[in-house]
């Protein structure tokens, strides 16, 4: 995994639904090991336009397939950090 290489590497999901919700054992610990790196987004965006993305983290969220502190630092915190938006 290029992320236990890199630590300078950072990973954004907007396209990562459909993998991870593939098996979702696997993509809530691999969500979870690396939710220091990270972060939801997406490249377009109209009104009323659908996230598989978000609904995706809402729901292991919700599930418990996902810690709180994890959604919060994917959906949030890492670009904080990483963009210095504080």
């Amino acid at each position: 995994m290029l992320f236990r290489r890199y630590g300078n590497l950072y990973g954004e999901l907007s396209d990562a639904a459909q993998p991870l919700a593939r098996d979702p054992d696997h993509g809530a610990r691999l969500l979870t090991e690396f939710q220091d790196w990270l972060l939801f987004g997406t490249d377009l965006c109209t009104p009323g336009m659908p996230f598989p993305a978000r609904e995706l983290l809402l729901e292991w969220r919700d599930a418990g397939r996902i810690s709180e502190r994890a959604f919060c630092k994917i959906a949030m915190e890492t670009a904080i950090r990483q963009f210095g938006l504080e």
